[in-house]
Protein backbone atom coordinates (compact mmCIF):
# COMPACT_ATOMS: atom_id res chain seq x y z
CA UNK A 1 0.00 0.00 0.00
CA UNK A 2 1.28 3.42 -1.09
CA UNK A 3 0.69 6.48 1.39
CA UNK A 4 1.43 9.83 0.23
CA UNK A 5 0.40 13.00 0.43
CA UNK A 6 0.91 16.09 -2.05
CA UNK A 7 -0.29 19.77 -2.89
CA UNK A 8 -3.08 19.78 -5.06
CA UNK A 9 -3.04 22.96 -8.10
CA UNK A 10 -6.46 25.20 -6.86
CA UNK A 11 -9.26 24.47 -9.58
CA UNK A 12 -12.60 25.16 -9.15
CA UNK A 13 -14.73 22.09 -7.83
CA UNK A 14 -17.15 19.96 -10.67
CA UNK A 15 -20.74 20.21 -9.63
CA UNK A 16 -21.07 16.64 -8.66
CA UNK A 17 -23.14 14.10 -10.63
CA UNK A 18 -26.76 13.63 -9.70
CA UNK A 19 -26.65 10.06 -11.18
CA UNK A 20 -24.01 7.76 -12.74
CA UNK A 21 -22.86 10.56 -14.80
CA UNK A 22 -19.40 9.51 -16.91
CA UNK A 23 -17.51 12.29 -14.92
CA UNK A 24 -13.75 12.11 -13.04
CA UNK A 25 -13.48 11.85 -9.28
CA UNK A 26 -13.20 15.20 -7.49
CA UNK A 27 -9.33 14.64 -6.47
CA UNK A 28 -8.85 16.02 -9.81
CA UNK A 29 -10.16 19.34 -8.42
CA UNK A 30 -8.85 18.63 -5.43
CA UNK A 31 -7.79 22.09 -3.51
CA UNK A 32 -5.15 22.04 -1.13
CA UNK A 33 -4.10 18.73 0.57
CA UNK A 34 -4.97 15.48 -0.34
CA UNK A 35 -3.85 12.52 1.36
CA UNK A 36 -3.98 9.59 -1.00
CA UNK A 37 -3.22 5.88 -0.63
CA UNK A 38 -3.15 3.37 -3.46
CA UNK A 39 -3.84 -0.24 -3.11
CA UNK A 40 -3.69 -2.91 -6.13
CA UNK A 41 -5.31 -6.45 -5.34
CA UNK A 42 -5.71 -9.25 -6.63
CA UNK A 43 -8.84 -9.79 -8.72
CA UNK A 44 -9.82 -12.72 -6.92
CA UNK A 45 -12.24 -13.82 -4.15
CA UNK A 46 -10.27 -12.54 -1.56
CA UNK A 47 -10.42 -8.95 -3.75
CA UNK A 48 -13.19 -7.22 -1.18
CA UNK A 49 -12.13 -8.56 1.99
CA UNK A 50 -8.27 -6.70 1.11
CA UNK A 51 -10.39 -3.80 -0.31
CA UNK A 52 -12.31 -3.21 2.96
CA UNK A 53 -9.37 -3.84 5.27
CA UNK A 54 -7.27 -1.13 2.67
CA UNK A 55 -9.99 1.51 3.48
CA UNK A 56 -9.93 0.83 7.11
CA UNK A 57 -6.54 1.86 7.20
CA UNK A 58 -6.38 4.71 5.22
CA UNK A 59 -9.41 6.28 7.18
CA UNK A 60 -8.41 4.87 10.16
CA UNK A 61 -8.36 9.17 11.23
CA UNK A 62 -12.20 9.33 10.19
CA UNK A 63 -15.32 8.50 12.50
CA UNK A 64 -16.12 4.33 13.06
CA UNK A 65 -19.24 5.12 10.83
CA UNK A 66 -17.98 6.79 8.30
CA UNK A 67 -15.39 4.24 7.69
CA UNK A 68 -17.92 1.33 8.04
CA UNK A 69 -19.88 2.85 5.38
CA UNK A 70 -16.65 2.96 2.75
CA UNK A 71 -16.10 -0.41 3.76
CA UNK A 72 -19.37 -1.59 2.70
CA UNK A 73 -19.07 0.30 -0.53
CA UNK A 74 -15.84 -0.70 -1.37
CA UNK A 75 -16.49 -4.12 -1.10
CA UNK A 76 -19.20 -3.86 -3.37
CA UNK A 77 -17.58 -2.14 -6.09
CA UNK A 78 -14.67 -4.81 -5.61
CA UNK A 79 -16.68 -7.35 -5.77
CA UNK A 80 -18.23 -6.26 -8.77
CA UNK A 81 -14.99 -6.04 -10.79
CA UNK A 82 -14.03 -9.74 -9.83
CA UNK A 83 -17.34 -10.68 -11.00
CA UNK A 84 -17.83 -8.83 -13.89
CA UNK A 85 -14.73 -7.26 -15.58
CA UNK A 86 -13.72 -8.93 -18.15
CA UNK A 87 -9.76 -7.65 -19.47
CA UNK A 88 -9.35 -8.62 -23.10
CA UNK A 89 -5.74 -9.76 -21.94
CA UNK A 90 -6.32 -11.32 -18.83
CA UNK A 91 -5.00 -8.70 -16.00
CA UNK A 92 -7.04 -9.78 -13.38
CA UNK A 93 -5.56 -6.63 -11.01
CA UNK A 94 -7.76 -4.24 -9.29
CA UNK A 95 -6.34 -1.04 -8.25
CA UNK A 96 -8.27 0.48 -4.92
CA UNK A 97 -7.16 4.66 -4.56
CA UNK A 98 -8.41 6.48 -1.51
CA UNK A 99 -8.27 10.14 -1.32
CA UNK A 100 -8.78 12.40 1.79
CA UNK A 101 -9.19 15.86 1.72
CA UNK A 102 -10.48 18.38 4.54
CA UNK A 103 -13.98 18.25 2.97
CA UNK A 104 -14.52 14.75 1.69
CA UNK A 105 -13.06 11.49 1.42
CA UNK A 106 -13.14 9.76 -2.37
CA UNK A 107 -12.74 5.80 -3.24
CA UNK A 108 -12.10 4.96 -6.79
CA UNK A 109 -11.60 1.41 -8.39
CA UNK A 110 -9.74 0.91 -10.93
CA UNK A 111 -10.08 -2.38 -13.67
CA UNK A 112 -8.90 -3.99 -17.36
CA UNK A 113 -12.34 -4.24 -18.07
CA UNK A 114 -14.48 -3.02 -20.75
CA UNK A 115 -16.60 -0.98 -18.38
CA UNK A 116 -20.38 -0.54 -18.58
CA UNK A 117 -23.01 1.82 -19.45
CA UNK A 118 -25.22 2.37 -15.98
CA UNK A 119 -27.86 3.49 -18.09
CA UNK A 120 -28.76 0.06 -19.39
CA UNK A 121 -28.25 -2.16 -16.44
CA UNK A 122 -31.22 -4.30 -15.74
CA UNK A 123 -31.19 -3.46 -12.10
CA UNK A 124 -32.69 -5.76 -9.19
CA UNK A 125 -35.28 -8.28 -10.42
CA UNK A 126 -37.93 -9.80 -7.79
CA UNK A 127 -37.00 -13.08 -6.82
CA UNK A 128 -33.41 -12.60 -8.44
CA UNK A 129 -30.43 -12.39 -6.10
CA UNK A 130 -27.65 -9.56 -6.56
CA UNK A 131 -27.68 -6.22 -8.22
CA UNK A 132 -28.43 -4.10 -5.44
CA UNK A 133 -24.71 -2.68 -5.19
CA UNK A 134 -24.99 0.37 -7.25
CA UNK A 135 -28.36 1.82 -5.35
CA UNK A 136 -26.50 0.83 -2.05
CA UNK A 137 -23.43 2.88 -3.17
CA UNK A 138 -25.88 5.80 -4.88
CA UNK A 139 -28.13 5.60 -1.71
CA UNK A 140 -24.69 5.82 1.02
CA UNK A 141 -22.76 8.09 -1.06
CA UNK A 142 -23.00 12.13 -1.82
CA UNK A 143 -21.19 12.18 -5.03
CA UNK A 144 -20.72 8.93 -7.43
CA UNK A 145 -19.53 8.27 -11.05
CA UNK A 146 -17.55 6.31 -13.85
CA UNK A 147 -14.86 7.50 -15.39
CA UNK A 148 -14.81 5.87 -18.75
CA UNK A 149 -11.53 6.22 -19.70
CA UNK A 150 -8.84 3.97 -20.36
CA UNK A 151 -8.16 2.26 -17.64
CA UNK A 152 -12.18 2.27 -16.34
CA UNK A 153 -13.32 3.53 -13.01
CA UNK A 154 -15.99 3.87 -10.74
CA UNK A 155 -16.05 6.24 -7.71
CA UNK A 156 -17.78 7.46 -5.13
CA UNK A 157 -17.40 10.23 -2.39
CA UNK A 158 -18.90 10.96 0.71
CA UNK A 159 -18.59 14.64 2.57
CA UNK A 160 -16.81 14.98 5.68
Amino acid sequence: MERHTEQMQERPAPPPPTAWDDVPCPWRAARGRLAHTRTTLDGGMTAPGAARRAVAAAAADLDEDLRTDLQLLVSELVSNAVVHARPAAGERRIALDVHISSEWVAVTVTDAGGGFDPGRLAGPRPGVPGAHGLEMVAALSDMRGIDSRDPFRIWFARLL
